[in-house]
């Protein structure tokens, strides 16, 4: 949050060293894909053996996130046209595309549309790529 917070100042004032160190902000992202994926792959390695254990590693990693991410969505895209008038743009605009994100592909169309800054919704990005990854990554341990 702080790097990005950084970014709005760091283009009108000379950024200082704190400013100028929170752009390695980004950094904080990749850490935890990486971490997540080394976890991940170590869960997949000692539970391979065991039955079921790709239906059971995706039954634990869905339930951890769907729940509130579908709750995110229910209330973007239906309590909040029906409570706000008028709709901001940005929801207005995450409306018109929203099957992106109820099919958890918001990072495709955030690489169709020029990046995640350019469309409404651009926090999902890394929620998509870590389900697709929960999905993908154990197929290659069966």
């Amino acid at each position: 949050m702080l790097y990005h917070f950084s970014l709005q100042h760091h283009s009108r004032h000379d950024p200082g060293i704190i400013l100028g160190g929170l752009q390695f902000g980004w950094a904080g992202v990749d850490l935890f894909f990486v971490l997540s994926g080394f976890l991940i792959t170590s869960i997949l390695l000692a539970t391979r053996e065991q039955r079921h254990y790709f239906r059971n590693f995706l039954a634990r990693r869905f339930l951890r996130i769907w729940p509130l991410y579908y709750l995110n969505l229910m209330a973007f895209f239906i309590l909040a046209p029906l409570l706000l008038d008028p709709l901001p743009t940005q929801l207005e605009i995450m409306g018109e595309r929203q099957v992106w994100f109820w099919l958890y592909a918001a990072n495709w169309l955030f690489v169709r549309e020029g990046g995640f800054n350019d469309t409404p919704g651009g926090y999902f990005w890394s929620l998509a790529v870590e389900e697709q990854f929960y999905v993908v990554w154990p197929l290659g341990n069966l």
